[in-house]
Protein backbone atom coordinates (compact mmCIF):
# COMPACT_ATOMS: atom_id res chain seq x y z
CA UNK A 1 0.00 0.00 0.00
CA UNK A 2 2.33 2.73 0.58
CA UNK A 3 4.63 1.92 -2.45
CA UNK A 4 1.54 3.24 -3.82
CA UNK A 5 1.91 6.57 -1.96
CA UNK A 6 2.98 9.78 -3.11
CA UNK A 7 5.75 10.44 -0.71
CA UNK A 8 5.88 14.32 -0.55
CA UNK A 9 1.75 13.79 0.53
CA UNK A 10 2.29 11.20 2.46
CA UNK A 11 5.35 12.87 4.57
CA UNK A 12 3.24 16.16 4.20
CA UNK A 13 0.01 14.64 5.80
CA UNK A 14 2.23 12.57 8.53
CA UNK A 15 4.05 15.65 9.44
CA UNK A 16 1.14 17.81 10.42
CA UNK A 17 -0.44 14.97 12.14
CA UNK A 18 2.74 14.56 14.03
CA UNK A 19 2.60 18.58 14.77
CA UNK A 20 -0.81 18.18 15.94
CA UNK A 21 0.00 15.58 18.40
CA UNK A 22 3.48 17.33 19.65
CA UNK A 23 2.14 20.45 20.51
CA UNK A 24 0.46 19.14 23.78
CA UNK A 25 4.11 18.57 24.51
CA UNK A 26 5.54 21.96 23.97
CA UNK A 27 7.71 21.22 21.42
CA UNK A 28 10.68 24.03 20.94
CA UNK A 29 13.66 21.92 18.76
CA UNK A 30 13.24 21.16 15.33
CA UNK A 31 16.20 19.82 13.53
CA UNK A 32 16.69 19.59 9.96
CA UNK A 33 19.15 17.66 8.43
CA UNK A 34 20.21 15.73 5.24
CA UNK A 35 20.71 12.03 4.69
CA UNK A 36 22.11 10.24 1.52
CA UNK A 37 21.24 6.29 0.62
CA UNK A 38 24.92 5.91 -1.07
CA UNK A 39 23.66 2.68 -2.62
CA UNK A 40 20.96 4.37 -4.80
CA UNK A 41 22.38 6.29 -7.62
CA UNK A 42 20.83 9.11 -8.40
CA UNK A 43 21.55 12.85 -10.31
CA UNK A 44 21.55 14.54 -7.05
CA UNK A 45 24.46 16.77 -5.72
CA UNK A 46 25.94 13.74 -3.50
CA UNK A 47 25.33 11.64 -6.34
CA UNK A 48 22.77 9.15 -4.35
CA UNK A 49 18.90 8.83 -3.32
CA UNK A 50 18.89 12.64 -0.96
CA UNK A 51 15.85 13.16 1.61
CA UNK A 52 15.80 16.37 3.76
CA UNK A 53 14.30 15.30 7.16
CA UNK A 54 12.80 17.29 10.04
CA UNK A 55 13.47 15.67 13.48
CA UNK A 56 11.44 16.87 16.60
CA UNK A 57 14.08 16.51 18.86
CA UNK A 58 12.59 15.91 22.16
CA UNK A 59 9.83 13.62 21.24
CA UNK A 60 11.93 11.96 18.64
CA UNK A 61 10.00 11.82 15.83
CA UNK A 62 10.25 12.90 12.05
CA UNK A 63 8.11 15.72 11.58
CA UNK A 64 8.30 16.36 7.95
CA UNK A 65 10.66 14.72 4.56
CA UNK A 66 11.38 15.82 1.37
CA UNK A 67 13.70 13.69 -1.53
CA UNK A 68 16.02 15.94 -2.97
CA UNK A 69 14.81 15.75 -6.71
CA UNK A 70 17.09 14.83 -9.62
CA UNK A 71 19.42 17.63 -10.64
CA UNK A 72 18.47 19.22 -6.98
CA UNK A 73 20.42 19.88 -4.15
CA UNK A 74 19.47 20.30 -0.37
CA UNK A 75 19.55 23.87 -0.30
CA UNK A 76 16.45 24.12 -3.10
CA UNK A 77 14.05 21.45 -1.17
CA UNK A 78 14.59 23.07 2.14
CA UNK A 79 11.74 26.10 1.49
CA UNK A 80 9.55 23.33 0.59
CA UNK A 81 10.15 20.99 3.87
CA UNK A 82 9.80 23.88 6.28
CA UNK A 83 6.84 25.19 4.28
CA UNK A 84 4.76 22.28 5.16
CA UNK A 85 6.02 22.89 9.08
CA UNK A 86 4.42 25.32 11.61
CA UNK A 87 7.46 26.58 13.28
CA UNK A 88 6.04 29.08 15.67
CA UNK A 89 7.97 29.18 19.03
CA UNK A 90 10.29 26.45 17.77
CA UNK A 91 14.00 26.96 17.50
CA UNK A 92 15.21 25.11 13.66
CA UNK A 93 18.58 24.11 13.64
CA UNK A 94 20.46 23.76 10.20
CA UNK A 95 23.54 22.63 8.95
CA UNK A 96 25.66 25.02 6.54
CA UNK A 97 23.08 23.53 4.31
CA UNK A 98 20.83 26.13 5.84
CA UNK A 99 22.99 29.31 6.10
CA UNK A 100 21.01 31.23 3.57
CA UNK A 101 19.25 34.32 3.97
CA UNK A 102 16.22 32.82 1.97
CA UNK A 103 15.87 30.15 4.57
CA UNK A 104 16.79 31.94 7.58
CA UNK A 105 14.20 34.24 6.80
CA UNK A 106 11.51 31.93 6.17
CA UNK A 107 11.71 30.17 9.23
CA UNK A 108 11.34 34.03 10.35
CA UNK A 109 8.31 34.74 8.75
CA UNK A 110 6.76 31.59 9.86
CA UNK A 111 7.58 32.33 13.45
CA UNK A 112 10.09 30.40 14.14
CA UNK A 113 13.82 31.06 15.55
CA UNK A 114 17.17 29.93 13.67
CA UNK A 115 20.50 28.25 14.56
CA UNK A 116 22.52 27.50 11.80
CA UNK A 117 26.28 26.73 11.11
CA UNK A 118 28.88 28.83 8.91
CA UNK A 119 31.44 27.24 7.60
CA UNK A 120 34.97 28.45 6.31
CA UNK A 121 33.49 28.56 2.59
CA UNK A 122 31.42 31.46 3.10
CA UNK A 123 34.08 33.33 4.01
CA UNK A 124 32.86 36.83 4.88
CA UNK A 125 30.40 35.46 6.75
CA UNK A 126 32.34 33.56 8.90
CA UNK A 127 34.91 36.79 9.12
CA UNK A 128 31.62 38.80 10.51
CA UNK A 129 30.89 36.53 13.25
CA UNK A 130 34.30 36.02 14.30
CA UNK A 131 34.90 39.54 14.71
CA UNK A 132 31.73 39.73 16.98
CA UNK A 133 33.04 37.24 19.04
CA UNK A 134 36.65 39.05 18.98
CA UNK A 135 34.98 42.43 19.71
CA UNK A 136 33.09 40.54 22.42
CA UNK A 137 36.07 38.84 24.41
CA UNK A 138 38.20 42.19 24.12
CA UNK A 139 35.45 43.12 26.92
CA UNK A 140 35.15 39.82 28.38
CA UNK A 141 31.87 39.39 27.17
CA UNK A 142 30.61 42.29 29.17
CA UNK A 143 26.72 42.83 29.68
CA UNK A 144 26.38 39.05 28.51
CA UNK A 145 24.80 36.47 30.08
CA UNK A 146 26.82 33.41 30.20
CA UNK A 147 26.23 29.55 30.85
CA UNK A 148 28.86 26.85 30.25
CA UNK A 149 28.12 23.12 30.62
CA UNK A 150 30.64 20.07 30.83
CA UNK A 151 29.36 16.20 29.15
CA UNK A 152 30.34 13.44 27.22
CA UNK A 153 27.66 12.57 23.91
CA UNK A 154 28.29 10.93 20.65
CA UNK A 155 31.52 9.44 21.81
CA UNK A 156 33.24 12.54 22.66
CA UNK A 157 33.82 15.08 25.64
CA UNK A 158 31.49 18.35 24.90
CA UNK A 159 31.96 21.42 26.62
CA UNK A 160 29.63 24.29 25.74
Amino acid sequence: MFATLDPDAFADRFGRWMAAACEATGLTHIAIDGKSARSSPRDTFTGCFHRVNAWAVENRVLMGARAVPEGGHEITTLPDLLGALDLAGAVVTIDAAGCQKAVVEQIRRQGGEYVVCVKGNQRSLRDAVVAVFDRAADVAFAGCAMFGSEGAGHGREEGR
